[in-house]
């Protein structure tokens, strides 16, 4: 079912009960896939807030994190993290694995999704990309099937760790059409790669390909801003986004703190924090920093959560050979 993934937190901030048992805890250890120039602001500002809890940053890819956290909990009585931030499908991987790997929180600050697991902090649209130096306007795709233009044969690139856009692709053209567009595209030699600062940064923003698909829109929005020559397409096409989510450990060290870190991602001055970074966020009062039409976007799915194995084997097995 197509749907919105997240649910409007309501206006205003509520009192933490957790500060000071989380003083005493001291420390918080924050796992995430935000970047580094993402996530030391928001770090920053916590630490203002809530002086005396320390933040542990592990920052890796989202690949490298269901990875990481699923042997450290096969290995270790407890978990090494308190809190983690990632996709809601990478998260949903993660439990497929190891059920309890995390505990169920109500922030009053946002409710939990479905399940509470887990609370939605903000969107990404999932697009394509394309350098503004080598492709002039009138030839930038506004639909999915201009993929599959003869000028993209060869000069394309495809982004392995966002397997989510398989199921974009399936849901959008509905199963057999999709397969079918899937491979066509394949078709197209596009170059396999992972990782937002290698293929967009050095193989997009370098000229190296033309165009590469899917990239998160407010990555490419921070390359931009930086110089470089790239930016993303506002399809005309449904455009697929994925949300990404804030979840407390199940066998957590320092529960206070985790919970005080959370409430505080979660509230508005958090979530101001993050629309000053280019972030698409799910508080209604807060006001994202780029204009984005909601009509044009269809949010991935339970199916994209729970069967997130199975679009992860068909992204390798259709464009890594």
């Amino acid at each position: 079912m197509i749907g919105l993934l997240f649910r409007i937190a309501p206006d205003g901030f509520a009192a933490s009960p957790w500060y000071e048992e989380a003083k005493k805890e001291g420390i918080v250890v924050w796992y995430t896939s935000d970047n580094i120039d993402e996530a030391k602001p928001f770090i920053d500002a916590f630490s203002k807030k809530y002086q005396g809890v320390m933040v542990v940053l592990n920052r890796q890819g989202t690949a490298s994190l269901v990875t990481k956290m699923v042997a450290e909990r096969r290995i270790g009585r407890s978990d090494n993290a308190d809190v983690l931030s990632t996709t809601s499908e990478h998260l949903e991987l993660m439990r497929s694995e190891i059920p309890d790997l995390f505990q169920k929180y109500t922030s009053p600050e946002h409710p939990p999704e479905a399940g509470g697991y887990y609370s939605a902090q903000y969107f990404t649209i999932r697009t394509i990309a394309y350098n503004t130096r080598l492709v002039p306007p009138n030839e930038v795709p506004r639909r999915w099937t201009d993929l599959l233009a003869e000028r993209w044969k060869g000069k394309a690139a495809i982004n392995l760790n966002t397997y989510q856009w398989i199921y974009a692709m399936l849901d959008f053209f509905g199963e057999p059409k999709g397969m079918e567009f899937l491979k066509r595209f394949a078709a197209q030699n596009p170059r396999p790669g992972r990782g937002t600062t290698l293929m967009a940064q050095q193989w997009l923003g370098g000229g190296e390909v033309e165009i590469a698909v899917p990239f998160n829109h407010d990555g490419i929005d921070r390359l931009r801003e930086r110089g470089s020559p790239v930016d993303w397409t506002r399809l005309d096409d449904p455009n697929y986004a994925t949300t990404n989510v804030i979840a407390i450990l199940g066998k957590v060290q320092h529960p206070n703190a985790a919970r005080l870190f959370v409430d505080f991602a979660l509230s508005r001055e958090g979530q101001t924090l993050k629309a000053k970074l280019g972030k698409a966020v799910v508080r209604r009062d807060v006001a994202m920093k780029y204009r984005i039409d909601l009509k044009k976007i269809r949010f991935t799915g339970e199916q994209a959560r729970t069967e997130a194995a199975r679009y992860q084997k068909l992204m390798l097995d259709i464009f890594s050979k």
